[in-house]
């Protein structure tokens, strides 16, 4: 199941929902629907129950019947000049950079990254055209698959390609991702640098948000004296709890 924002005038989640069995399941043609997207805004106490933890979702669709459960979600935000983002579920229920009534903080302590898939299985229809130029979404969106397979290497080399575009993140947490690689792989002045950067944006939003992330970087870093420091001193600057 995946829950995501109303953002695309003139396209219900119904039509949506129809494009990604075409690409994902394009090889299924029995009554049973592979995958079905709700706008959660539209759906919640209807086909859409609630956004807890393992709820069964029912929903027909002309072509068939979808079957499945709010703790099989991935939850994704999209608000151009942005990319579109899976959201984390240790962050974003506390990101209010995303409207109120999108639902989607609620949605994001759904997300799991473990659905996505690191391979090519998926065969875009033609009528979508050839793949657009890499820009900035292209090494965000790959540096954010890698982040899910811990390739923290990859991470910060996608981070290096990005970041010497003529290109740029329009929203702060897009930054998050290289954050975290530069941490696991040492280059801990550029974690900071960038965590610095997204702070002036906003500093009550992102920095508390800011915070959640060194938190995951301080459990999950190997211990060093570099470490130590650098996270004693992101942690004062952005005024997080001890």
């Amino acid at each position: 199941m995946v829950l995501t924002n109303e953002e695309l005038d003139f396209y219900a989640d119904n039509s949506m929902g129809a494009a990604l069995n075409w690409i994902y399941a394009a090889d299924n043609h029995s009554e049973h629907v592979d995958y079905v997207l709700f706008y959660p805004a539209n759906r919640i106490g209807g086909s859409l129950p609630a956004l807890d933890p393992d709820v069964p979702v029912h929903y027909s669709y002309l072509a068939g019947e979808f079957e499945g459960n709010t703790s099989q979600a991935a939850a994704f935000y999209y608000h151009p000049p942005g990319c579109v983002r899976l959201l984390d579920p240790e962050i974003d229920p506390y990101n209010r950079l995303i409207p109120d009534d999108s639902l989607l903080r609620e949605a994001a302590a759904l997300s799991t990254a473990t659905l996505i898939l690191n391979d090519a299985t998926a065969r875009m229809p033609e009528a979508y055209g050839s793949e657009p130029v890499h820009g900035w979404c292209y090494y965000f969106e790959q540096a954010d698959l890698a982040r899910q397979l811990s390739d923290w290497k990859r991470v910060a080399a996608l981070g290096d390609s990005a970041f010497g575009l003529d290109d740029y993140p329009n929203d702060p947490i897009e930054r998050f991702v290289f954050i975290e690689g530069y941490a696991h792989t040492g280059e801990w002045e550029k974690a900071k640098e960038l965590s610095l950067v997204s702070y002036r944006v906003s500093k009550d939003y992102v920095g508390p948000l800011l915070c959640r992330l060194w938190q995951r970087i301080d459990r999950n870093v190997p211990e060093s004296d570099e470490k130590t420091e650098f996270v004693i001193q992101v942690k004062t600057l952005f005024l997080c709890n001890p």
